[in-house]
């Protein structure tokens, strides 16, 4: 491999990157063995456009510099009309002068999804561009990819989402003020309204809350509550009263799921619900069910 005239070295990859998981970070590690810049081309769309999404713009471009890669965030809708080749010649190798490339096998992008592993080949040979195809990370009979993990927050399958991604899945949001059920039963919650187009899992789960008065431990109720007839609420109760009090003055939180202790479920009366939230709340104090702070890689 050499370098184009006295032109830095730049070596890059590009995709959606949603999650950051197992196999993108594969895909991300062997991309900082070569020497030089690196770089890493991130496609997303407009939240107000897009579906559910496992990681926001933001969390993405924190994840990659944390792992010491410069992020560049692309608007998808930007580059709609701009064919694969054309995004691969006249971005990646004249305007950015990128020299080597690093992706998985299944990788595509570009109008009509024409930029391939075999069609990149083709074209990396045509510009002069180094290519590194990695093969797709399988675990457990499955390969990892976005939509897997999109497929097990659906099913509150948080645990093996976070195994998959290498931290616990997160949402943050602004509280706001709820209709105080939950004080009159001897367990207030802070309730919020979730960012906007993250897969918001169904269910009770262990969790950590964060804010900007520290880290606690939390029981999360996500999705209803129908003992009272309330199709959606996203709510959590902190296990400490004196971190209940540290947390008042917070208006965002950041929630970290973790393992899943049961799906939402209508109770004959307050007192059998009440003797349920007493199990939830032991059985998150009694059992190792909490994710170590997350990792960059």
């Amino acid at each position: 491999m050499s370098d184009r005239g006295n032109k830095i070295s730049l070596s890059a990859s590009i995709g959606i990157y949603d999650g950051v998981h197992a196999g993108h970070r594969s895909v991300l590690r062997e991309l900082l063995k070569y020497p030089g810049a690196k770089k890493v081309f991130v496609f997303f769309r407009n939240p107000n456009k897009a579906g559910n999404i496992v990681t926001s713009a933001a969390e993405r471009k924190l994840i990659l510099t944390g792992m010491g890669l410069e992020p560049v965030m692309l608007k998808i809708e930007q580059y709609w009309k701009m064919s694969a080749r054309d995004f691969l010649k006249d971005i990646l190798v004249k305007k950015e002068h990128v020299q080597r490339l690093v992706i998985g096998e299944d990788f595509v992008f570009g109008r009509r999804k024409k930029g391939t592993r075999v069609t990149l080949k083709k074209w990396a040979k045509e510009l002069g561009l180094d290519l590194k195809v990695l093969k797709t990370k399988v675990r457990g009979g499955r390969k990892i990819s976005t939509t897997l993990i999109k497929k097990l927050i659906a099913r509150s399958k948080t645990a093996e989402a976070a195994a998959l991604m290498g931290r616990p899945y997160r949402i943050s949001g602004r509280k706001v003020k709820g209709l105080g059920i939950a004080s009159t039963l001897g367990f207030p919650t802070i309730n919020l309204i979730p960012e906007k187009h993250k897969a918001v899992p169904e269910g009770v789960f262990a969790a950590w809350v964060t804010c900007s008065a520290g880290r606690f431990r939390a029981v999360v109720n996500s999705g209803a509550a129908p003992t009272f007839g309330i199709k959606k609420v996203f709510e959590f109760h902190i296990l400490s009263k004196a971190h209940v009090k540290r947390a008042a003055a917070c208006s965002r939180f950041t929630v970290e799921f973790g393992n899943f202790i049961r799906k939402p479920r209508k109770f004959a009366s307050r007192g059998a619900l009440i003797e349920r939230i007493k199990k939830d709340i032991e059985i998150v104090k009694l059992q190792r069910i909490f994710f170590p702070l997350a990792k960059s890689f």
